[in-house]
């Protein structure tokens, strides 16, 4: 089996996958991770995932409660917008949006006509004016349900996408302007662990192959950061005052090439 990202051969490890029951194999030349037999995982997304993950419920809430509870999606909104132009995102569609987390900061910053949330677990619904969700995989829907869409965002979902170059080519497919995504790094060792014995992730990057990801999928104009989290973090106990001095100054996070992150934005412009 060749690497879905660079073509090299493939070698074996010592990392199987809980989820899936296969072995994780290794591409040294992009430094990647891969499980190559893709499992039907529909019914387990729109039915255990976010117990098993223990995702919770979110309240549509004020701006700065939003801002000091949600350091991530405020992270996530800065990188958005330093690169990009933000009166050209006035449709989204959010991959995976869950409870409805970053379409809250999105609304409390932006306020887009439309947010579309393709989510298969139905237990999140929110309902707002301007929010629509499809409870189905993203694969389910066909493009004219989607409408125009000028930004799509997805964090922590290309990584469960088998055949990544075929969701790259309907991304194009569907005129969008930018694209924001997130995904584990494996620069950091109990990312990389964990995401591939207990998470459902057919993919594991590094930024290097991230990039030759990008390179190969035609998209020429892309910026990627590695971010290490500051005020949050899965794994550590973050100091009590660190962490309020940190959010007043609206410092969540820090460049960091064995981050905890990879965040990237794809320009289509």
């Amino acid at each position: 089996m060749d690497c879905p990202i660079c073509s090299s051969k493939l070698q074996k490890t010592n990392y199987t996958s809980k989820v899936f029951l296969q072995e994780n194999q290794y591409c040294d030349a992009c430094d990647s991770f891969h499980i190559i037999e893709e499992k039907d995982m529909s019914a387990y997304y729109a039915e255990t995932y976010h117990q098993d993950f223990n995702f919770k419920e979110h309240k549509h809430t004020s701006w700065l409660k939003n801002y000091f509870s949600k350091p991530r999606n405020y992270a996530r909104y800065q990188f958005l917008k330093n690169n990009s132009k933000k009166n050209e995102l006035d449709s989204v569609l959010e991959i995976g949006g869950g409870n409805g987390d970053f379409y809250s900061m999105m609304d409390l910053k932006d306020h887009p006509s439309s947010y579309v949330i393709v989510e298969p677990n139905p237990a999140y619904n929110l309902v707002a004016d301007n929010l629509q969700y499809h409870n189905v995989l993203f694969e389910e829907l066909a493009d004219e349900q989607l409408g125009n869409i000028d930004l799509i965002v997805m964090f922590h979902v290309l990584e469960h996408i088998f055949d990544v170059d075929a969701f790259f080519e309907r991304v194009k497919r569907l005129g969008v302007k930018y694209l924001l995504f997130e995904v584990p790094n494996i620069a950091d060792e109990r990312v990389k662990e964990d995401s591939m014995l207990r998470h459902p992730h057919y993919h594991h990057y590094s930024e290097q192959s991230l990039k030759i990801l990008l390179d190969k999928n035609g998209f020429k104009k892309h910026t990627i950061e590695s971010v290490r989290p500051i005020t949050y973090h899965p794994y550590d106990k973050v100091p009590t005052v660190s962490r309020i001095v940190n959010k007043i100054i609206g410092r969540n996070e820090v460049a960091d090439p064995k981050g905890l992150y990879l965040r990237a934005l794809i320009d289509l412009t």
